[in-house]
């Protein structure tokens, strides 16, 4: 049969207590450079959707994590197997004892893409166009901003306590990449990057729309730690011993079952409803984790679901096992926001309002809200079956009086639908894994859903000023809480990711979906 790897197969060590909230692995290990020998000049990897966008400062789909993060760009900080901020691209930092002021030394050296040579001004225009443009950073930090101490010191100092922020920079979904001036003053009409270069090992050679995106060796990439021990989590040394990486997008899943299956592709993430055909098949491998949330969003900026009384009547109409088993079955039920594995998070704050299904109690909230037969507008992906997960969501509410329309988009299109609040009032979605819950893009007042409540920001400016760990903790408590009833969202269950691969692959990092900067297949 084809070998199953779990998370506690390849974990590497134990999690320190603040990162009981993630823990990364390496699969296999990572040899030293001299041990590798002959490999394949290129892999291919298949994508479940074309991701539109390719600017990180803009984007938190994981998709494009997976094609850029470690491959093309690089972080001032990342994250250790461990889930601890660490430097990557600079070499030291300092954090103040009431963690106001945050000093980083950066490396020397780095080139770009471009040619260029990487300076504080990079730095500070890379991080500040983060700020800008993320909503949850611009709410810890406030009107604080990066800024230049001289060509290799950026230092920022907030006027109130960031005891996360370091982790921010390090595993926000919405990632805090280094690009150069020059890049960031590519930015089209649409406001994205039309120039995508980083310091990483592998530069963005081609995009296709809707084909594919090429990766190509970078042969001036400056690497950093030691190049005969594995990466820690997302950090250390990067050998990038493959020329060329391809991400194929082959929306159909049984297309990239079958091109696993003849070798057309080396790596693919599947859903579980496929994985018997792994089966008996030894040059395949299965990697599975508990991944993330699947998640009901709110349009809580106009429409129905503004009304928090609709909130809570859909809320008490489903069935969440129900939606979740018609494409899973590996689901986990449970009221935390965070994943079970993350120890010092995991909470079930609010659980008396997780999964109610009280339709008596939903109809007195739908009277309260004064519905009258308005259609409840859907948005889903038909990407990773969220279209399926949405005609049960169908089913369930218009079994309780509520009229439903549902809009079925490729994953490009919903990106760009799910920002614009006139298009509907629930979108389908998930979310993966992230360090920290501040972390959660659906939290931003700015993303689509525009969770923006006075007492949910009451709770945060307690959680964002805290100054130690412990009391982080604290804070988080009753922010779930506090969200099972205001309902931003709706927490359906938790997921597995499942990744198929090439069992001769080597070197992938893996966490949540796999990263392949340092992947080679030998020959």
């Amino acid at each position: 049969m084809a070998k199953k790897i779990s998370r506690r197969d390849f974990l590497r060590g134990s999690a320190a207590a603040f990162a009981g909230t993630m823990m990364l692995g390496s699969l296999p290990m990572n040899a030293g450079a001299e041990e590798v020998g002959s490999v394949r000049d290129t892999i291919n990897i298949a994508l479940a959707a074309e991701n539109g966008v390719y600017d990180l400062h803009k984007t938190s789909t994981l998709n494009s994590r997976v094609v850029l993060c470690g491959t093309v760009y690089e972080q001032l900080m990342t994250l250790n197997a461990s889930g601890e901020p660490v430097p990557e691209l600079c070499e030291s930092y300092e954090m103040s004892d009431d963690a106001t002021e945050f000093t980083f030394t950066l490396r020397e050296g780095v080139n770009f893409h471009d040619g260029s040579v990487m300076t504080a001004d990079d730095v500070v225009a890379s991080l500040n166009r983060w700020i800008e443009n993320y909503s949850a950073a611009a709410d810890m930090v406030g009107d604080a901003r990066f800024e230049k101490v001289d060509d290799r010191t950026v230092t920022i100092t907030t006027e109130s306590p960031c005891v996360t922020l370091l982790y921010m920079l390090a595993g926000a979904n919405q990632r805090a990449v280094i690009t150069s001036e020059a890049a960031i003053a590519s930015e089209g009409e649409d406001g994205y990057m039309t120039d995508i270069i980083g310091t990483g090992p592998y530069v963005f050679s081609e995009w296709v729309l809707d084909q594919y995106v090429h990766l190509e060796k970078f042969d001036d990439y400056v690497p950093y730690g030691d190049p005969d021990e594995a990466c820690d989590g997302w950090s250390g040394y990067k050998h990038a011993y493959t020329q060329n990486i391809y991400f194929w997008v082959v929306t159909e899943e049984t297309t990239r079952m079958a091109g696993l299956q003849t070798g057309e592709y080396d790596s693919a993430n599947v859903s579980d409803s496929t994985l018997s055909q792994v089966a008996g098949n030894d040059d395949l491998v299965e990697y599975s984790e508990e991944g993330g949330q699947k998640v009901l969003v709110f349009n809580k900026k106009e429409g129905l679901c503004a009304d928090i009384n609709m909130r809570k009547a859909i809320n008490c109409f489903l069935d969440y096992e129900e939606i979740l088993m018609v494409v899973d079955s590996s689901y986990t039920l449970n009221s935390s926001y965070m994943d079970s594995f993350q120890t010092l998070w995991y909470t079930e704050a609010g659980s008396e309002n997780y999964n109610p299904m009280d339709a008596e109690a939903g109809q007195s909230y739908l009277e309260a809200a004064g519905y009258n037969g308005e259609t409840l507008r859907i948005l889903a992906s038909s990407a990773n079956n969220f279209d399926s997960y949405a005609l049960i969501l169908e089913q369930q509410l218009e079994a309780n009086g509520i009229d439903c329309e549902i809009t079925t988009v490729d994953w490009s299109t919903f990106t760009e639908y799910r920002n614009d609040s006139s298009l509907y009032d629930i979108f389908v979605s998930s979310f993966s894994t992230v360090p920290v819950p501040s972390l959660k893009a659906y939290f931003g007042s700015s993303y689509a859903g525009w969770t923006d409540d006075e007492g949910l920001n009451e709770l945060w400016d307690v959680y964002n000023a805290s100054t130690t760990i412990d009391e982080v903790a604290d804070a988080w408590v009753d922010i779930q809480e506090y969200c099972w009833d205001y309902l931003p969202i709706i927490s359906l269950g938790h997921y597995t990711s499942h990744d198929v691969m090439n069992s001769q692959m080597q070197g992938v990092i893996y966490y949540n979906c796999a990263y392949y900067w340092n992947a080679y297949i030998p020959e």
